[in-house]
């Protein structure tokens, strides 16, 4: 199916969804002003391929995703960084351990 083909595709995932959160302006700002700040560890719920990690540090962000393909390319995209495949309903976190959580999508 057209769907999970463009699902699926990081290349065109990542083009279209660029083009639909107009460069991530909102997001970026965000990110910059509010979370930024705050450090700590991160987590990053619903990474998809990685954009946001390189606003943080690589020893304190972790991101997650539970599509495969996402995590296989923003491990590519952002050497040294935690990425992990998983649902984000079994994270195997303890209570706390992150300082900030955040979610970015439309």
């Amino acid at each position: 199916m057209l769907k999970n083909y463009i699902i699926n595709n990081t290349l065109i995932f990542d083009a279209i969804r660029w083009i639909l959160e107009d460069g991530y302006k909102g997001e970026i700002a965000i990110i910059q002003k509010e979370i930024v700040p705050l450090g700590g560890k991160i987590l990053d719920l619903g990474c998809g391929t990685g954009i946001f990690a390189k606003f943080f540090n690589s020893q304190t962000y972790y991101g997650v995703d539970s599509n495969n393909n996402y995590i296989k390319s923003a491990k590519y995209k952002n050497q040294g960084y935690n990425f992990l495949h998983i649902d984000a309903q079994t994270l195997p976190f303890n209570d706390r351990h992150f300082d900030v959580c955040f979610v970015s999508g439309k």
